[in-house]
């Protein structure tokens, strides 16, 4: 196999990353070559931009795909901090999330707001700069002292972390590519 981790090293943002590596695994397909695979932690499909924009790649070049599935950090994350999806929950991409998104009086979402009645996941929370955004656009819809939890390496034995701490402190706190909040 052939770790493509030094594209997420080498890019200078997500989606030059995400072409580097579509046109890597689709260039790979060959008729002495014709059954590769892109492997992924996780679910292939969620939150996994690469993987979406292979299977578009294959499709237009007429590749046959399969995608075979898994669990998702979602549920390694829900089970870390023992949450159930009963009441809802929002799963967002942190960078995504826009200062300016906004709350209904009634506290119901506003054009892509964040629902504060429900709960919220984050991810792609992966350095100071992610965390401190997401910081400064939740703090529009939460108290600073807000509780937040930030998951580090969830579901793995040995190395899973969970830390509760308030909301202003998020960009304070340790986070890497598998961090969760």
């Amino acid at each position: 196999y052939t770790p493509l981790d030094s594209y997420y090293e080498q890019g200078s943002d997500f989606a030059a990353v995400y072409q580097a590596i579509t046109q890597r695994v689709l260039s790979s397909v060959t008729t002495q070559t014709p059954h590769i695979g892109y492997a992924v932690p996780g679910h292939p499909l969620f939150a996994e931009e690469a993987s979406q924009r292979i299977l578009e790649g294959a499709k237009e070049q007429g590749i046959t795909t399969q995608v075979i599935t898994s669990g998702s950090f979602v549920e390694a994350v829900l089970t870390s901090i023992e949450v159930s999806l009963a009441e809802g929950c929002d799963i967002r991409d942190a960078l995504t999330l826009r200062e300016k998104d906004a709350i209904a009086p009634d506290g119901t979402a506003l054009a892509g707001g964040i629902d504060v009645s429900r709960g919220l996941l984050l991810y792609q929370v992966y350095d100071k700069a992610s965390a401190s955004h997401a910081k400064l656009c939740l703090m529009r819809h939460y108290p600073d002292d807000w509780e937040v939890v930030v998951v580090k390496q969830a579901g793995v034995p040995h190395q899973e972390s969970i830390k509760r701490t308030p909301l202003f402190r998020l960009d304070r706190e340790s986070v890497d590519h598998l961090t969760s909040v």
